[in-house]
């Protein structure tokens, strides 16, 4: 239904096509001149058979509906689908147009060529208004299209329960079957609509009921793997033995696609492992013949017969022969008869909620984090024999925290915690930015009422900066994107003397510290004029964080004053409301905690188990019958409960620490420590950052310097360079050697990038430099021929044949460089290097700063030449115009020379030209998840002239996706699912989605689209170039 303006002028245009698009365009003064022309036919259409009064009810236009009723439409007339205006409005959920269509007379259970009505149509979109109206107008409620698909079964396919409640409440029929025997159920279930299950199953439904092929509604649900909805099904009593035509039980789904947790919901409900299907093939014969080793395991171990045989006579060892697979009896022998159910039950989902939370205490040295964490935990009884004394305040400033501490503690009255106290060295950064996250924690930053604000501000900026760089954006979803993370601002030293008063100011350092407080505090009372700190890091990092209303200025010995009893009971609303937030875990996470003491008593000496050892372990002496997924689920509850160090994320996913303590106190804390670290063993190598196995082995004694070793590779703070030295860049004070990079007549190719923080709440966390160089070091090594790799602080230089590369954290946290060059015929070794940087960079930053909102600009090739100090820079947006559109490069503000799109992205390589106008033609789905994010959060609000992402998808002619996605409550963003419906679609590229926001003004958004794209090609992904612009949708053609 696309525009045909441009194919003739409008005078040429019949007068029907003229009314058509004068309705079109909602011009009712033209509609009405042309409706009294004499020589006009009001029903005339167009090619689709669509009149003027179909497109006036698809609109809405209600008064231009009623005009052209007055001068005769046809209000019953059908387009070539059969489609009455009626059906239209409908489909569209305009009410009003509805109604007074109703009012004139128009049929209501007029059916399409397909046998649908209006009543199917708004159920299908989702307008329960409009089909409300309907069914109280006398629309037959169980009126069957011509596959026998009822409103009712429309709205349970398109996940609609307002609609199916609008429905059931007229008096539909709930158990009407389709021409498949389909019910309600059945298509609820094998949709995944978990909420429209229930409310049939609440009224009534017959969980049994098969459709033509003999299954029942667990059948489908199991075969689409909704495991929410087995589960629903079997805690409702729903019959899991049920066969269907061919003889196949849920469990036989479940273990033909290898569904673990599936087999654990359908064993616990008591599904029979041993019935066999028309072939004669049992749950185990299904599991071996696909190659599903675990869930033969567990099979096994449940107690299935193995020598059952199918209808020719083979066991399940000989299927698995047959098909190439490890036979039944490689597995795990079956556990004593009573402690099946016990196992399994311990793995199905759905059993405990977590029952603690993360309390992560942050900020500078010698602010009193340790003495604050003794006091929460302490009681009133306790609180008693501690002493208040100006020689304890000498004694809290000393006793600084190595690394980090990790305990679990009681908090009185509030509730149990995994408390973790960060040291505020800046040597420990490194270390930090790898636990400075979960869904389940609270921070408390905290800094000295005894330091001027700036200091104050600026060491709660720095920290707010590091945990968003580490906060992994969630699953987009409409407001918010992710549950943010709580942060609580605490300020000590509340009982000293201010040395600072009257230096400190939130703008400069001229005036009072708006922490200071009269000495004594007044009791009880928050610090009020905190206030102004409070707001304005709410101006800066409100988006990425929820900050309590109150900034408490606290004695950190004094356990049970007014201020501490404060701080309890906002922490115990805090961890009230975390513990609700939480999944459910299975059962196994609390018999692990049960055990994880006297593993970590068996390992003393390193705690520390392999990822493949740790799950061993806990099939051999807790629950046979865990899979490895299943492990992951229960290891990332415990990572999230403080009782181990599991990071299933990033580069990070093969060791499991079974004692964080250990790790933050006796391996990271001694390696770091400035007075006591690694550093003053290295003599002469002090500024290499090498480190020998004997300096380990001196460091910490018994340990086996090897395994220590490998602990550091796991958390990529070195790299092997040789048989017995490590390579520490964390550890190393080198300034770049002298020449390194300076004019030379043999370079004349160059070319290079900015990656940059996107504004002054965004840094890149002090570790990730150093990992970068790790990683530099594995990827880009010594171990080819002819290449070189030399690391310094904040810099690294690789050089390969006749190219090289330099990468350098030119501003501190702020912005990365990387410049290449090469001789006359290196540009395509110069274009390698600088991709495949580019591509290190960015995946180490998606790695470990992942809230880190990124631009990136390419650097002007004259510039660097000339090794101007402060180049020419394009944004991503100029070269993703100039890439598209084939133009040269202007710097309009220098005033400098024009550059071309060859020169700058391909250097100087024509054949590369084609591959770099391809990247603007990438797929939404290439795009960062980060400015997904950032995308989804811009266009879902409302805005008083309509919502954005309703705007665009009319620039992307999806207006018929608005009322699905619109109606839609799953809780995934509605600009998400609109690019992703456009991502389906075979020319739905990135260049379309620019044009369309650039159409309705949003250039911004399409700014950080752009930015989320590589400014290089993506032939995985890319599509041909040149597409057709993006048209108007109408319905005039």
């Amino acid at each position: 239904m696309a525009v045909d303006s441009g194919e003739k002028d409008k005078e040429s245009l019949s007068l029907t096509q003229q009314l058509l698009a004068a309705v079109d365009e909602g011009d009712l003064a033209k509609v009405r001149r042309l409706a009294q022309t004499p020589q006009i036919s009001i029903v005339g259409t167009n090619k689709h058979g669509e009149s003027s009064l179909h497109i006036a009810a698809g609109y809405g236009r209600l008064s231009i509906v009623k005009l052209l009723l007055k001068y005769g439409a046809a209000i019953d007339l059908q387009d070539k689908q059969g489609d009455s205006p009626l059906y239209w409005a409908a489909r569209h959920g305009h009410l009003n147009v509805v109604q007074f269509l109703y009012e004139q007379g128009a049929t209501l259970d007029l059916q399409d060529k397909s046998g649908e009505t209006a009543l199917h149509v708004s159920a299908r979109y989702g307008h329960p208004e409009v089909l409300a109206f309907l069914c109280h107008s006398g629309a037959t409620l169980n009126i069957q299209d011509k596959d026998g698909d009822t409103p009712l079964l429309c709205g349970c396919w398109h996940g609609y329960r307002r609609v199916v409640e609008c429905l059931a409440r007229a008096g539909c029929l709930l158990q009407l079957a389709n021409h498949e025997g389909e019910t309600a159920l059945h298509v609820a279930a094998v949709r995944g609509n978990h909420g429209i299950v229930q409310f049939l199953v609440e009224n009534g439904v017959n969980l049994n009921a098969t459709d033509n092929n003999g299954s029942s509604a667990l059948h489908l649900a199991t075969r689409r793997n909704n495991l929410d909805i087995v589960q629903y099904l079997s805690q409702k009593g729903v019959n899991v033995n049920l066969q269907d035509c061919n003889g196949d039980t849920a469990m036989h789904d479940a273990c033909r696609q290898g569904q673990l947790s599936l087999f654990h919901t359908l064993y616990a409900a008591n599904s029979d492992l041993n019935v066999a299907n028309t072939n004669g093939a049992t749950p185990l014969h299904l599991a071996a013949k696909y190659g599903h080793s675990e869930l033969v395991r567990c099979l096994c171990s449940a107690g299935c017969d193995l020598e059952a045989v199918t209808e020719h006579g083979f066991t399940a060892d000989e299927v698995a022969a047959n098909s190439g697979h490890d036979t039944a009896r490689n597995s795990h022998p079956p556990p004593q008869t009573d402690l099946r159910e016990y196992y399994v039950t311990e793995l199905v989902q759905s059993q405990c909620p977590l029952d603690r939370a993360k309390l992560l205490v942050c900020g500078g040295p010698g602010v009193g984090k340790t003495e604050l964490i003794n006091s929460l935990k302490c009681n009133v009884l306790r609180s008693l024999f501690r002493r208040r004394s100006n020689s304890n305040f000498q004694q809290m400033i000393l006793r600084r925290t190595h690394g980090m501490s990790v305990q679990q503690a009681t908090v009185p009255n509030v509730g149990l915690f995994s408390i973790w106290d960060f040291s505020g060295l800046k040597e420990f950064y490194v270390a930090h930015e790898n636990f400075l996250g979960g869904s389940n924690g609270v921070f408390l930053l905290m800094c000295s009422l005894r330091d001027s604000v700036g200091k104050q501000l600026a060491q709660m900026r720095f920290w707010l900066a590091m945990i968003k760089a580490r906060t992994r954006p969630g699953e987009i979803a409409t407001r918010p994107v992710a549950r943010r993370p709580f942060v609580v601002l605490v300020g000590s030293f509340a009982d000293q003397e201010n040395p600072m008063q009257g230096r400190g100011s939130l703008n400069d350092d001229d005036e009072d510290d708006v922490f200071a407080v009269p000495h004594p505090p007044s009791a009880g009372c928050p610090l009020d004029n905190g206030r102004s700190v409070l707001e304005k890091l709410s101006q800066e990092f409100g988006d990425s964080f929820d900050f309590s209303n109150t900034v408490f200025a606290v004695d950190c010995r004094l356990s049970q004053s007014a201020e501490m009893r404060s701080l309890r009971s906002l922490l115990k609303s805090l961890h009230t409301n975390i513990i609700k937030e939480q999944p459910l875990v299975p059962k196994l996470v609390y018999t692990l905690c049960q055990s994880l003491p006297g593993w970590r008593r068996e390992h003393a000496d390193l705690p520390a188990l392999s990822w493949t050892n740790f799950h061993a372990k806990t099939r051999d002496l807790v629950n046979p019958l865990v899979s490895e997924g299943e492990m992951k689920t229960v290891a990332s509850a415990l990572h999230d409960m403080g009782e181990i160090v599991f990071i299933n994320e990033g580069l990070l996913t093969n060791l499991v620490i079974l004692d964080p303590a250990w790790l933050g106190r006796d391996i990271l804390g001694p390696a770091l420590t400035p007075d006591k670290s690694l550093r003053p063993h290295l003599n002469d190598k002090s500024v290499t950052g090498r480190v020998t196995l004997s300096d380990m082995q001196s460091l910490y004694g018994e340990l086996d310097s090897v395994s220590v070793a490998r602990i550091f590779q796991h958390f990529e703070l070195c790299s092997c360079s040789e048989e017995t030295t490590y390579e520490f860049p964390c550890l190393m004070r080198m300034e770049p050697l002298y020449g390194l990079w300076v004019k030379d007549p043999n370079f004349s190719i160059y070319a290079g990038l900015y990656l940059e923080c996107c504004d002054t709440t965004d840094i890149f966390s002090p570790g990730l430099f150093p990992r970068l160089q790790v990683l530099a070091r594995k990827g880009f090594g010594d171990d080819v021929s002819e290449r070189e790799l030399t690391l310094w602080t904040d810099g690294l230089k690789c050089s390969q044949g006749d190219a090289e590369a330099l990468v350098e954290m030119k501003e501190p946290n702020k912005r990365i460089s990387i410049a290449v060059r090469g001789g006359k015929t290196a540009g395509h070794e110069c274009r390698s290097m600088l991709q495949q940087f580019y591509k290190l960079v960015l995946d180490t930053v998606q790695a470990y700063n992942p809230g880190a909102r990124t631009t990136v600009s390419l650097l002007s090739p004259r510039h660097l030449g000339e090794h101007v100090k402060n180049p020419v820079t394009y944004s991503a947006v100029q070269i993703f115009d100039a890439e598209r559109e084939g133009e040269k490069l202007r710097d309009e503000e220098h005033g400098a020379p024009e550059e071309s799109v060859l020169d700058v992205v391909c250097c100087g390589c024509e054949d590369l030209l084609i591959t770099a106008r391809s990247a603007p033609y990438t797929l939404w789905r290439d795009v960062s998840q980060q400015s997904r994010a950032q995308v989804c959060r811009m266009l879902d609000p409302d805005h008083p002239f309509g919502r954005d992402w309703c705007l665009l998808a009319l620039q992307l002619g999806l207006t018929e996706e608005v009322a699905t996605i619109d109606q839609s409550n799953d809780g995934r963003s509605s600009t998400d699912k609109l690019l992703s419906t456009w991502d389906r679609l075979e020319n739905g590229t990135i260049v379309n989605i620019v044009d369309g926001l650039r159409g309705i003004g949003r250039g911004d958004v399409a700014s950080v689209v752009i930015n989320g794209i590589s400014p290089f090609s993506n032939p995985d992904s890319s599509v041909v170039i040149n597409l057709p612009c993006v048209t108007l949708t109408s319905y005039v053609c």
